[in-house]
């Protein structure tokens, strides 16, 4: 009965390096796409005659393109297949998650604290939801603050969610100062 929080916690870890890792992948990916498309011209004009996974390649945009597409697509086949804002709330969802689980893994070796079932459970919950409110803040404020918010930094926001899953209490104090000085 004890091994049921290891577990719990190793299957959240699981799930939030996973997903994580998919939607930084296929971050990554989209910008490297998007280079290529800036050479397509040249690189369509590289021709070449490469048979690869059983595929014909003529160019070497053809080839560049697929190489770097079906990497992804083997391990993170779900990031295919996604819109790019589905796989940023995914991704954000991710790495708060993560924060949560870091969070409670740092109370257990530095504070020497057993974690119990409910907390295994309630901690990376509430990493994930403070995921979806940081990805929330990152396109509230610069909306607020800027007149042309740019768009959101995939690897930026990543990390912004996972500090906010480790240190969930204290966002979520700070956010409740805030309201409660511009509402109340």
């Amino acid at each position: 009965m004890k091994y049921i929080p290891v577990l719990v916690l190793s299957l959240w870890l699981l799930i939030g390096l996973y997903f994580g890792l998919g939607g930084l992948t296929k971050a990554r990916l989209d910008e490297t796409l998007l280079n290529l498309e800036q050479d397509k011209e040249k690189l369509v004009k590289d021709t070449i005659n490469i048979t690869y996974d059983d595929l014909d390649f003529s160019n070497q945009y053809e080839f560049q393109y697929y190489r770097e597409a079906e990497s992804v697509e083997k391990i993170f086949p779900w990031t295919m297949q996604l819109s790019s804002f589905f796989i940023l709330i995914i991704t954000a969802l991710s790495y708060g998650l993560l924060g949560g689980v870091v969070s409670l893994i740092k109370e257990i070796v530095f504070d020497r604290k057993v974690a119990n079932e409910q907390q295994v459970w309630s901690v990376p919950v509430l990493g994930l939801l403070t995921g979806i409110t940081v990805l929330g803040i990152s396109y509230l404020l610069p909306t607020v603050l800027v007149k042309n918010g740019g768009e959101i930094r995939p690897v930026t926001l990543m990390f912004l969610c996972l500090f906010g899953g480790m240190y969930s209490r204290n966002l979520y104090e700070k956010l409740n100062g805030y309201f409660n000085k511009i509402f109340l």
